[in-house]
C-alpha cells in the first residue's frame, strides 16, 4: 500500500531528524580547539634553572597547562601539568641548561575534552666559550634560538671580562644571523663571566643562555726561585750571585739589581740552567756602593713574569786606598821630573779620570779627562801663568770598580 506524506507528517519528519541530530552538533561544538598559548619563551634563569614562559590564557575555559619534553628517542613525552591558566612559568624537572633541551605546551580545559594546538617546539639556547692559556681573547659561539615569536631580531652578550672589578654590561649587540663572536681581553685576565640573550623582533622577549663563569688556565711556571750566596771576587773583580730554581720547568729568567741609592732595574737575561742553579758575574760594580741588593724573575709558558726570588744581598769589601804619587812642586822652566804635575796612581782606569787646577781665587784654569796629559803651569787658553800656590783636585776610577778623590796644593816656582 502506497503510503503519501501530508504537510504534517512531513514536518514531524524533519522535527524527529533535528532532533536526532542535536546532540553532535553540541558534541562537535564542545570539541573546537581552545585559545593557543601566546609569547613562549625557554630562557636560563641567574641561578641555572631552565625556565618556561608564555602569556596567560583570556579564555575562561582554559584550566591549565601541559608541557610536553622531547625524549632522546625522538618522541614527546608529558613533563609537567599546570593549574589554573594564570600559572605559566615552569622549571621543567631534569632539565640540564648546558643542553639545548626542546619543549612544547598546550592548555586543556576543566573536563580535559578540549585543548590548543601545541607551540612550535622551542628550546633554551647553550653557549660554548674558551680561552686558551696564552690568548688574549675568549671565543664564544651559541645555539640558534629557535621558535621565538615574532622572530629573533638581536643577539647580545653580556657579561664581565674582569667579575671581581667590572659589573655585568652588554659587550656585543650582533645580527640574527650570526652565531658566534670573539672578544679581546687583557693578557692579565684571570676569570670571565659571559651568557648570550636572544631579543624578539618586537623586544618583548629575551631568552638567556646559561652564565659560563670560568677562569684562563695557569700557564707552567717554575714552582720555586730561591736567593742562595752572592760574593766579591777580588781575582775576577766581579759580584757573583747565585740562585736555585726548579730544573724540571724551564724558562727565562731575569737578574734585576739595586742599590741603597736605585730602584730594581734588568740587569741581564739568563738561559734556563737545567743543573738547578742560575749563576751571574757582575761585572759592573763599583766599591763606592757599600751593598748591592739582586732579584731573579721567571717567566710562565706565555712569557709573562709568573714567579719572583727573595732579595739577595752582595755586601763589597771596603774601597781600598791606590798607591799615588802627586807632587807639591813644579819647576816648568827648569828640567827635570819636577817639570810637570803628573798624578801618579796604581790601577787607574781612563774612565771617570778628571784633573782640574784653581788659582787663589778660585778660578778654574785647568782641567782635562786625558790621564796622559800633564798640567806644565800653562793654563787651557795657553797662557803661562805666574808663580805662586794653585789648589788641585784629582778624579780617577780603578781596576777594583772603586772611585777616589784627592786633592792638595801645588807651587808652580819660575
Amino acid at each position: 500500500m502506497n503510503r503519501q506524506y501530508t504537510p504534517l507528517r512531513h514536518a514531524a519528519v524533519a522535527l524527529l531528524l533535528f532532533t536526532a541530530l542535536l546532540p553532535v552538533s553540541v558534541r562537535v561544538a564542545a570539541q573546537a580547539p581552545l585559545e593557543p598559548v601566546q609569547g613562549w619563551l625557554a630562557t636560563v634563569e641567574p641561578d641555572g634553572r631552565v625556565a618556561l614562559t608564555w602569556r596567560a590564557a583570556t579564555d575562561s575555559a582554559v584550566a591549565g597547562y601541559c608541557v610536553s619534553t622531547l625524549s632522546d628517542d625522538g618522541r614527546w613525552l608529558q613533563a609537567d601539568t599546570l593549574r589554573p591558566r594564570t600559572d605559566t612559568v615552569c622549571h621543567p624537572s631534569g632539565s640540564d641548561p648546558s643542553l639545548g633541551n626542546r619543549y612544547c605546551v598546550h592548555a586543556f580545559d576543566t573536563a580535559l575534552t578540549r585543548t590548543s594546538a601545541m607551540t612550535p617546539p622551542f628550546g633554551n639556547m647553550v653557549l660554548n666559550a674558551s680561552i686558551g692559556v696564552c690568548d688574549t681573547f675568549v671565543t664564544l659561539s651559541w645555539s640558534r634560538y629557535d621558535s621565538m615569536p615574532g622572530g629573533v631580531g638581536e643577539y647580545r652578550v653580556l657579561g664581565s671580562l674582569d667579575p671581581e672589578n667590572e659589573p655585568p654590561a652588554v659587550l656585543l649587540t650582533l645580527s640574527p644571523s650570526i652565531l658566534s663572536a670573539i672578544l679581546p681581553v687583557s693578557s692579565v685576565t684571570d676569570s670571565l663571566l659571559l651568557w648570550v640573550e636572544a631579543v624578539s623582533r618586537d623586544r618583548e622577549l629575551v631568552s638567556a643562555s646559561a652564565r659560563a663563569a670560568f677562569k684562563r688556565p695557569e700557564a707552567a711556571h717554575p714552582a720555586y726561585l730561591r736567593a742562595d750566596t752572592a760574593w766579591y771576587s777580588d781575582s775576577a773583580m766581579a759580584g757573583i750571585v747565585r740562585f736555585l730554581v726548579d730544573p724540571t720547568q724551564p724558562s727565562g729568567y731575569t737578574l734585576m739589581r739595586a742599590t741603597r741609592r736605585t730602584p730594581f732595574a734588568r740587569l741581564a737575561t739568563i738561559p734556563f740552567s737545567p743543573s738547578g742553579t742560575v749563576q751571574y758575574e757582575d761585572r759592573g760594580l763599583s766599591r763606592s756602593d757599600s751593598v748591592y741588593f739582586y732579584l731573579l724573575t721567571a717567566t710562565d709558558g706565555c712569557g709573562t713574569t709568573a714567579i719572583t726570588s727573595d732579595t739577595l744581598a752582595l755586601v763589597m769589601p771596603p774601597p781600598v786606598e791606590p798607591a799615588a804619587y802627586l807632587p807639591n812642586v813644579i819647576t816648568p822652566d827648569a828640567e827635570g821630573v819636577n817639570a810637570r804635575f803628573c798624578p801618579q796612581m796604581v790601577g787607574l782606569l781612563a774612565e771617570g779620570y778628571a784633573l782640574w787646577i784653581y788659582d787663589r781665587m778660585g778660578r778654574l784654569r785647568f782641567h782635562t779627562t786625558n790621564p796622559s796629559e800633564c798640567f806644565n803651569g800653562i793654563d787651557s787658553s795657553g797662557r803661562r801663568l805666574p808663580q805662586g800656590s794653585y789648589r788641585y783636585i784629582v778624579h780617577g776610577r780603578f781596576a777594583d770598580r772603586s772611585e777616589h778623590t784627592f786633592s792638595g796644593n801645588i807651587t808652580i816656582l819660575r
